[in-house]
Protein backbone atom coordinates (compact mmCIF):
# COMPACT_ATOMS: atom_id res chain seq x y z
CA UNK A 1 0.00 0.00 0.00
CA UNK A 2 1.37 3.20 -1.06
CA UNK A 3 1.27 6.73 0.67
CA UNK A 4 -1.36 8.13 -1.13
CA UNK A 5 -3.42 4.63 -0.74
CA UNK A 6 -3.10 4.57 3.40
CA UNK A 7 -3.70 8.57 3.96
CA UNK A 8 -6.44 8.17 2.00
CA UNK A 9 -7.90 4.86 4.19
CA UNK A 10 -6.65 6.62 7.02
CA UNK A 11 -8.64 9.84 6.36
CA UNK A 12 -12.20 7.94 5.61
CA UNK A 13 -11.91 6.18 8.61
CA UNK A 14 -11.27 9.42 10.97
CA UNK A 15 -14.00 11.31 9.14
CA UNK A 16 -16.63 8.16 9.39
CA UNK A 17 -15.85 8.24 13.10
CA UNK A 18 -17.06 11.50 13.43
CA UNK A 19 -19.66 11.24 11.05
CA UNK A 20 -21.28 8.48 13.24
CA UNK A 21 -21.26 11.29 16.15
CA UNK A 22 -23.04 13.92 13.98
CA UNK A 23 -26.67 12.14 13.99
CA UNK A 24 -29.56 13.34 15.16
CA UNK A 25 -28.82 16.81 16.66
CA UNK A 26 -29.64 20.54 15.00
CA UNK A 27 -32.59 21.74 13.20
CA UNK A 28 -33.82 22.78 9.61
CA UNK A 29 -32.73 20.21 6.65
CA UNK A 30 -29.33 18.54 7.44
CA UNK A 31 -26.87 16.01 5.86
CA UNK A 32 -29.12 13.25 5.93
CA UNK A 33 -31.76 13.43 8.85
CA UNK A 34 -34.10 15.51 6.60
CA UNK A 35 -36.40 14.32 3.76
CA UNK A 36 -36.88 17.32 1.70
CA UNK A 37 -35.55 20.23 0.83
CA UNK A 38 -36.53 23.49 2.05
CA UNK A 39 -38.02 25.73 -0.92
CA UNK A 40 -36.48 28.75 0.74
CA UNK A 41 -32.94 27.97 2.35
CA UNK A 42 -29.04 26.76 2.06
CA UNK A 43 -27.11 23.64 1.78
CA UNK A 44 -23.52 22.80 1.73
CA UNK A 45 -21.12 21.54 -0.63
CA UNK A 46 -18.60 19.93 0.87
CA UNK A 47 -15.14 20.02 -1.53
CA UNK A 48 -11.85 20.00 0.99
CA UNK A 49 -10.97 15.69 1.90
CA UNK A 50 -9.22 16.23 5.06
CA UNK A 51 -12.37 18.40 6.97
CA UNK A 52 -14.34 17.11 9.44
CA UNK A 53 -18.09 17.31 8.05
CA UNK A 54 -19.46 21.04 8.79
CA UNK A 55 -22.83 22.74 10.01
CA UNK A 56 -24.44 25.66 8.49
CA UNK A 57 -26.42 28.10 11.40
CA UNK A 58 -28.13 31.08 11.59
CA UNK A 59 -27.76 34.11 14.28
CA UNK A 60 -31.77 34.11 16.14
CA UNK A 61 -32.36 36.16 18.83
CA UNK A 62 -31.61 33.91 21.21
CA UNK A 63 -27.90 32.27 19.83
CA UNK A 64 -27.33 29.98 16.67
CA UNK A 65 -29.83 27.98 15.37
CA UNK A 66 -28.17 25.00 13.04
CA UNK A 67 -29.88 24.62 9.73
CA UNK A 68 -27.86 22.09 7.94
CA UNK A 69 -25.71 19.60 9.68
CA UNK A 70 -23.00 17.39 9.18
CA UNK A 71 -22.22 18.03 5.69
CA UNK A 72 -19.86 15.93 4.34
CA UNK A 73 -17.19 15.42 1.82
CA UNK A 74 -18.38 15.13 -1.59
CA UNK A 75 -22.28 14.41 -0.40
CA UNK A 76 -24.28 17.26 -1.42
CA UNK A 77 -26.80 18.39 1.74
CA UNK A 78 -30.35 19.11 1.25
CA UNK A 79 -31.63 22.66 1.31
CA UNK A 80 -32.05 23.35 5.36
CA UNK A 81 -34.82 26.54 5.68
CA UNK A 82 -33.95 30.06 5.64
CA UNK A 83 -36.16 32.91 7.19
CA UNK A 84 -36.74 35.14 4.11
CA UNK A 85 -35.05 38.96 4.86
CA UNK A 86 -31.43 39.75 5.78
CA UNK A 87 -29.40 36.55 7.23
CA UNK A 88 -26.17 36.32 8.73
CA UNK A 89 -25.61 32.56 8.04
CA UNK A 90 -22.29 30.67 9.67
CA UNK A 91 -20.13 27.29 8.98
CA UNK A 92 -18.61 25.46 11.52
CA UNK A 93 -17.13 22.69 11.58
CA UNK A 94 -19.30 19.74 13.63
CA UNK A 95 -19.44 19.20 17.04
CA UNK A 96 -17.16 22.11 17.39
CA UNK A 97 -18.96 25.34 16.85
CA UNK A 98 -16.45 27.23 18.58
CA UNK A 99 -14.61 26.75 14.91
CA UNK A 100 -15.71 29.33 12.29
CA UNK A 101 -15.05 28.31 8.84
CA UNK A 102 -16.63 31.65 7.69
CA UNK A 103 -19.39 33.71 8.03
CA UNK A 104 -21.41 35.70 5.97
CA UNK A 105 -24.22 38.09 6.16
CA UNK A 106 -27.33 37.66 2.50
CA UNK A 107 -30.68 38.75 1.80
CA UNK A 108 -32.93 36.16 1.34
CA UNK A 109 -35.53 36.07 -0.90
CA UNK A 110 -39.05 34.22 -1.54
CA UNK A 111 -37.89 30.53 -2.60
CA UNK A 112 -34.17 31.37 -2.85
CA UNK A 113 -31.50 28.89 -2.60
CA UNK A 114 -28.17 29.39 -1.62
CA UNK A 115 -24.96 26.64 -1.86
CA UNK A 116 -22.48 27.13 1.12
CA UNK A 117 -19.30 25.69 -0.67
CA UNK A 118 -16.42 24.24 2.09
CA UNK A 119 -12.85 24.32 -0.25
CA UNK A 120 -9.39 24.05 0.43
CA UNK A 121 -7.54 21.86 2.92
CA UNK A 122 -6.15 21.72 6.67
CA UNK A 123 -2.35 21.28 5.29
CA UNK A 124 -1.45 23.65 2.55
CA UNK A 125 -4.11 26.76 1.42
CA UNK A 126 -6.20 26.32 5.01
CA UNK A 127 -10.03 25.94 4.50
CA UNK A 128 -12.15 28.65 3.46
CA UNK A 129 -16.21 28.96 2.93
CA UNK A 130 -18.42 31.11 -0.38
CA UNK A 131 -21.63 31.70 -0.55
CA UNK A 132 -23.57 30.87 -3.91
CA UNK A 133 -26.82 32.47 -4.82
CA UNK A 134 -28.38 29.04 -6.80
CA UNK A 135 -30.62 31.43 -8.86
CA UNK A 136 -30.68 30.37 -12.38
CA UNK A 137 -31.90 33.46 -14.21
CA UNK A 138 -34.47 33.55 -16.86
CA UNK A 139 -35.12 30.52 -19.11
CA UNK A 140 -35.49 30.17 -22.60
CA UNK A 141 -38.17 28.06 -23.74
CA UNK A 142 -37.29 24.10 -24.35
CA UNK A 143 -34.01 24.77 -22.27
CA UNK A 144 -32.79 24.09 -18.80
CA UNK A 145 -29.38 25.22 -16.96
CA UNK A 146 -25.96 23.86 -15.62
CA UNK A 147 -23.16 24.73 -14.10
CA UNK A 148 -19.79 23.97 -12.61
CA UNK A 149 -18.44 24.20 -8.73
CA UNK A 150 -14.98 23.61 -8.27
CA UNK A 151 -13.88 22.47 -5.02
CA UNK A 152 -10.73 20.74 -5.97
CA UNK A 153 -7.81 21.54 -4.51
CA UNK A 154 -4.43 21.35 -6.65
CA UNK A 155 -6.97 22.72 -9.56
CA UNK A 156 -6.79 26.29 -10.13
CA UNK A 157 -9.05 26.34 -12.86
CA UNK A 158 -11.21 23.33 -14.62
CA UNK A 159 -11.81 23.50 -18.20
CA UNK A 160 -15.56 22.35 -18.57
CA UNK A 161 -16.96 20.38 -21.95
CA UNK A 162 -20.05 20.01 -22.90
CA UNK A 163 -20.92 17.29 -25.81
CA UNK A 164 -16.85 17.34 -26.41
CA UNK A 165 -16.88 21.39 -26.72
CA UNK A 166 -15.62 23.57 -24.34
CA UNK A 167 -17.98 26.15 -22.80
CA UNK A 168 -15.80 27.90 -20.07
CA UNK A 169 -13.62 27.35 -17.06
CA UNK A 170 -14.27 27.46 -12.87
CA UNK A 171 -12.02 28.90 -10.69
CA UNK A 172 -10.90 27.13 -7.22
CA UNK A 173 -13.90 27.88 -5.02
CA UNK A 174 -15.81 29.55 -7.68
CA UNK A 175 -17.98 28.21 -10.69
CA UNK A 176 -18.74 28.13 -14.34
CA UNK A 177 -22.66 30.57 -13.79
CA UNK A 178 -25.22 28.77 -15.08
CA UNK A 179 -25.37 28.16 -18.73
CA UNK A 180 -28.26 27.36 -21.05
CA UNK A 181 -28.77 23.36 -22.72
CA UNK A 182 -31.32 21.99 -24.80
CA UNK A 183 -33.76 19.66 -23.07
CA UNK A 184 -32.38 16.34 -23.97
CA UNK A 185 -29.37 14.15 -22.61
CA UNK A 186 -25.94 15.44 -22.66
CA UNK A 187 -22.12 14.63 -21.64
CA UNK A 188 -20.04 16.89 -19.30
CA UNK A 189 -16.22 16.02 -19.04
CA UNK A 190 -14.19 18.28 -16.94
CA UNK A 191 -10.24 18.70 -17.19
CA UNK A 192 -7.72 20.72 -15.01
CA UNK A 193 -6.74 23.89 -17.35
CA UNK A 194 -3.52 23.22 -16.49
CA UNK A 195 -2.46 20.33 -17.78
CA UNK A 196 -5.73 18.68 -19.29
CA UNK A 197 -5.66 16.19 -17.12
CA UNK A 198 -9.33 14.22 -16.86
CA UNK A 199 -11.50 14.91 -13.32
CA UNK A 200 -14.43 13.06 -14.77
CA UNK A 201 -17.31 13.15 -16.77
CA UNK A 202 -20.88 12.91 -15.99
CA UNK A 203 -24.37 12.73 -17.84
CA UNK A 204 -27.01 14.80 -17.28
CA UNK A 205 -30.49 14.63 -18.31
CA UNK A 206 -31.68 18.40 -18.67
CA UNK A 207 -35.37 19.17 -18.21
CA UNK A 208 -36.97 22.35 -19.14
CA UNK A 209 -36.79 25.14 -16.76
CA UNK A 210 -34.84 22.96 -14.62
CA UNK A 211 -30.89 23.80 -13.03
CA UNK A 212 -28.80 21.52 -11.81
CA UNK A 213 -24.96 21.70 -10.40
CA UNK A 214 -21.93 19.75 -11.36
CA UNK A 215 -19.80 19.97 -8.27
CA UNK A 216 -15.95 18.14 -8.52
CA UNK A 217 -14.33 17.81 -4.77
CA UNK A 218 -11.35 16.24 -3.31
CA UNK A 219 -7.18 16.68 -4.47
CA UNK A 220 -5.25 16.63 -7.27
CA UNK A 221 -3.07 13.21 -7.58
CA UNK A 222 -5.06 11.65 -4.44
CA UNK A 223 -8.86 11.68 -4.93
CA UNK A 224 -11.45 13.58 -6.70
CA UNK A 225 -15.37 13.23 -6.95
CA UNK A 226 -18.05 14.75 -9.37
CA UNK A 227 -21.23 15.01 -8.06
CA UNK A 228 -24.60 15.99 -9.88
CA UNK A 229 -27.57 17.83 -7.67
CA UNK A 230 -30.33 19.54 -8.65
CA UNK A 231 -30.63 23.04 -8.03
CA UNK A 232 -35.02 23.47 -8.13
CA UNK A 233 -35.74 20.24 -6.82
Amino acid sequence: MNFKSLRFLLTTLVLAVLVSGCGGGGGGGGGGSASASAETGVRVLHGAIDATPADVTVATITGQAVVVSGGKFGEPTLYGALAVGPQSITMTRALTPSVVIGSQTIEVGERQRFTYLLYGDNASFGLSARVFSDDPGVYTDGEGKIRVINGVTGAARVTVSVDGKIVGEASFGGSLDYISLAIGIHQVSLRRSADNASLGSVQVTVQAESASTIFVAGEIDYYTKVSLVSDTD
